[in-house]
């Protein structure tokens, strides 16, 4: 029976979101692999608190510093090239984590494991933007999604599941969250093949011209704004992941620890489910950025107030809050900038959000050890909330008038 056109067409974007899930979650899953084993590797490495902080701090860190250079190795080597050699390095170097035979080396590898995955986070909106120009939003939550379940799986599996297969080591351990990473770069070069030119390099002269740039417009008044609002989701999600536990310490409610965490990261995922359907209205409305604003500003109010079950609804919904900012952050460069841009304001927006995503839990640090009170540790993801909402009302409406041929979908 030959396939129709519809059937082929609904089959190939299938495939398309297939891949994208998969390389969604191959940017987290290696880095998350390193909290449930992270007792035994800081008991056989001898680390210090400080070390730990430090493999903590360096991912961010690295994304930030790497988002733009990302920009530069897609302008000269196309989208696909660049997410496949991210992809590549990452497996590799996540890997290659599980021979350290000390915390420099153990470190080494972290740093060139997190430049990999800092070479694919700005790969993806482009990506997006080729494989899928009707439904940016959609494809985007996708992958958000991916990711998000990443963190969950690897989280909730390494001790209960995967170190019992391993004998209980956690270098095998390393080494087998590594390998989702390899599959995801084989479905990419797989499916990169129903697209005849790379999703940079496609399009009219004019496009093909701008993809050679990749130096950010510092003067984009969008890129700010994008990189503030992505980086205070992020901001929230990584200061409230850093001091929950010892707030919760600290203020004898250590029971409710894994409870907290666990509501935390799993609340990011509803909203890439919600957003599949809706992200396209939602994203390009200021009024959905002042509302998630609002609410994740009392969430984390009410963290810092409240105990028990009411503290655990809390997390949950501040996590809803930064799923919900991070996957619309990632998918407004594809939706706002011409398509030989997009890489373009995607790295530029991916730096100064890590930037501000990795200043924050410091500030928070700085801020507990000032007044020696716990609480005062998410002040800073408090005024992250509160740019949310102020910065978000200043976003663009919808994106620009449309002077551009969009790739068609394969």
């Amino acid at each position: 029976m030959v396939s129709t056109p519809p059937l082929r067409a609904a089959s190939a974007f299938l495939q398309t979101i297939v891949v994208l899930w998969f390389a969604g979650f191959a940017m987290r899953v290696t880095l998350l692999a390193i909290p449930p084993v992270l007792p035994q590797l800081q008991h056989a490495l001898a680390l210090t608190q400080t070390e730990v902080g430090v493999l903590s701090g360096l991912p961010t860190l690295l994304f930030a510093v790497v988002a733009i250079p990302g920009a530069a190795l897609i302008a000269h080597f196309g989208v696909r090239a660049t997410l496949l050699l991210g992809l590549l390095v990452t497996a590799l170097a996540g890997a290659a984590r599980a021979l350290s035979p000390d915390s420099l080396a153990l470190f080494a590898a972290t740093l060139v494991m997190s430049a990999g995955i800092a070479i694919i986070q700005p790969a993806m909106p482009p990506l997006v933007r080729a494989w899928a120009p009707k439904r940016v939003n959609m494809a985007t939550a996708v992958y958000s999604n991916g990711m998000l379940c990443s963190e969950a799986i690897a989280a909730a599996l390494t001790i209960p599941l995967v170190l019992p297969l391993l004998d209980g080591s956690w270098r095998w351990a390393l080494v087998f969250w590594s390998l989702p990473v390899i599959v995801a770069g084989a479905l990419v070069a797989w499916h990169s093949r129903r697209h005849s030119a790379d999703p940079v390099a496609a399009g009219t002269a004019a496009e093909q011209a701008r993809h050679a740039r990749w130096w950010p417009d510092w003067r984009d008044a969008r890129m700010w704004k994008l990189g503030i609002v992505t980086g205070a989701g992020s901001a929230i999600f990584y200061t409230v992941n850093g001091f929950l536990p010892g707030y919760l310490t600290h203020t004898g409610q250590g029971d409710w620890l894994n409870a907290g965490l666990a509501a935390l990261n799993l609340g990011q995922i509803p909203p890439t489910l919600a957003l599949l359907f809706a992200g396209k209205q939602l994203g390009l409305k200021r009024s959905s950025y002042v509302v998630v604003g609002v609410i994740a500003t009392l969430s984390l109010i009410g963290v810092v107030t409240t105990t028990g079950a009411w503290m655990i609804a809390w997390c949950a919904l501040a996590g809803a809050c930064c799923g919900f900012i991070i996957t619309l952050g990632f998918a407004l460069p594809a939706l706002l900038a011409e398509p030989g841009d997009v890489h373009r304001l995607a790295g530029a927006m991916i730096a100064v959000a890590y930037f501000i995503a990795t200043l924050a839990p410091v500030a928070g640090g700085i801020s507990w050890d000032a007044t020696q009170q716990p609480a005062m540790a998410f002040a800073p993801a408090i005024v992250a909330a509160i740019a949310i909402s102020a910065v978000g009302a200043l976003l663009p409406h919808a994106p620009r008038p449309a002077t551009r041929t969009a790739p068609a979908e394969h």
